[in-house]
């Protein structure tokens, strides 16, 4: 267990990884999912969202089917 760990310098395509260590790295240009919160109100407003889409989208297809 006197091995370092880090991570594989290979993958996708098995090219060799060249991470750029000198960059100015922000909190601001990180993003991260355990940052945001979401409701259920959230959600529910984006069902609500998707089910108007989706209702849209039934009754062109209709409209289309008649013509």
């Amino acid at each position: 267990m006197d091995e370092k760990r880090r991570a594989s310098c290979q993958y996708g395509s098995l090219e060799c990884t060249k991470w750029k260590t000198d960059v100015d790295q922000t909190e601001a240009d990180v993003v991260s999912m355990a940052d945001s919160t979401i409701t259920v109100g959230d959600i529910e407003g984006e069902l609500c969202k998707i089910d108007r889409i989706r209702d849209i989208l039934v009754r062109r297809e209709s409209e289309l089917r008649y013509m």
